[in-house]
């Protein structure tokens, strides 16, 4: 493994960290993550296996992985306007 210890799978299932997992020496205390699981809605697996890597000891940057995913929405400053402003 040439000392990586956190393996994070990108592909469309976790079939490839289940493989992982199997082939790792547990004496080694390797990681392994997948990226998006099958029936899980995309956004909330990402983060999900980011959550996983921070915990693990992995840095992420959770300030650019909102800036990317989430955008300021100007609200009405008053109640009457009778604007819509959601999407």
């Amino acid at each position: 493994t040439h000392g990586v210890t956190t393996h994070l799978e990108l592909g469309p299932g976790g079939t490839l960290t289940a493989l992982a997992q199997e082939a790792t020496d547990p004496d080694t205390h390797t990681t392994h993550h997948p990226t998006l699981r099958h029936h899980h809605p995309e956004p909330h697996a990402l983060t999900t296996a980011l959550a996983a890597l921070h915990v693990h000891g992995t840095p992420v940057n959770w300030h650019t992985y909102h800036h990317t995913t989430t955008h300021p929405v100007d609200l009405p400053t008053y109640a009457f306007q009778r604007q819509h402003y959601w999407p």
